[in-house]
């Protein structure tokens, strides 16, 4: 009589399952954090790594939502973490992006590729740094994330940590060695982007690393005149310090004053009218 009792309740587990099943996609199930009803779906021979209409799959589901316990099942019913939705990116870029550390390590000790990049060649490093994510940066580059590695563009993550104004990113990717005077495909460098940031403090962070005080793009422009045009007077007073020329012309004739001028920063054309005397303390 027991084993019937039984044999009936696996029966109504088992329905109950596939109920669920139909009424919510795997997908579904796995971006809600869902365990219990994803752990039938998936005992009941739901495929771990079918995907929707947009090439994405649960687990790329679970990581984009931070479901650390959903991911956690699914790789443990062997989902592929390196799988590409229709953009090319993976569950790890999801994650990363999203500032879920648990669920980036999770998946890095699964094995998943801290290189795999989308369609423009964004790994999950340049979207770690995008969002300022510096912990899941440095678990990435601990994990062999390649920190001078460009995208189509020949944009780097220093170059983007440096725009953001990210310092501790900054720091961690030349202390791994990425080549400070790396240009993307209009010439520009880590330095320059800095410059016409958010924080100097990286202009000197980037000087003290050997990056070119004068170094010119495809346009004739210098990181003096984009600190100047922006109006970043402590990176003009540090570039300045560290030997900037204000004589230097771009290829329309401009030189930094005339980008001080243009856009009114009456503090930068002060100090280039001194000579760069001022603070350069950074």
């Amino acid at each position: 009589m027991e084993s019937k009792h039984v044999l009936v309740f696996v029966l109504v587990a088992l329905a109950c399952c596939a109920a669920t099943a139909d009424e919510k996609s795997l997908a579904e199930l796995a971006g809600e954090g869902r365990l219990e009803e994803l752990q039938c779906a998936l005992e009941t021979g739901a495929d771990v790594n079918l995907t929707d209409a947009y090439c994405r799959t649960a687990l790329m589901h679970a990581s984009l939502a931070g479901r650390t316990e959903a991911v956690r099942l699914l790789l443990a019913r062997n989902a592929d973490p390196d799988l590409r939705d229709e953009a090319g990116i993976t569950a790890l870029v999801f994650a990363a992006a999203n500032g879920h550390l648990d669920v980036v390590r999770l998946l890095l000790a699964a094995g998943a590729d801290a290189e795999a990049g989308d369609e423009h060649d964004w790994g999950p490093l340049f979207f770690a740094v995008t969002e300022g994510h510096w912990e899941i940066a440095e678990e990435l580059l601990a994990a062999g994330a390649s920190p001078g590695r460009p995208d189509t563009h020949g944009y780097t993550p220093l170059m983007h940590a440096a725009f953001k104004g990210f310092r501790q990113i900054a720091l961690a990717l030349l202390g791994r060695g990425c080549a400070v005077d790396a240009q993307d495909e209009a010439g520009l460098t880590a330095l320059m982007y800095a410059a016409g940031g958010t924080n100097p403090a990286i202009v000197a962070d980037l000087l003290s690393a050997g990056a070119e005080v004068n170094h010119r793009n495809r346009y004739g422009m210098t990181a003096l005149m984009n600190a100047c045009g922006t109006g970043n007077a402590r990176g003009v007073a540090f570039l300045l310090s560290r030997g900037a020329d204000p004589e230097i012309e771009d290829c329309e004739g401009r030189t930094a004053m005339q980008f001080a001028l243009r856009n009114d920063h009456a503090e930068v054309v002060e100090m280039l009218l001194r000579g760069g005397q001022g603070s350069s303390s950074l």
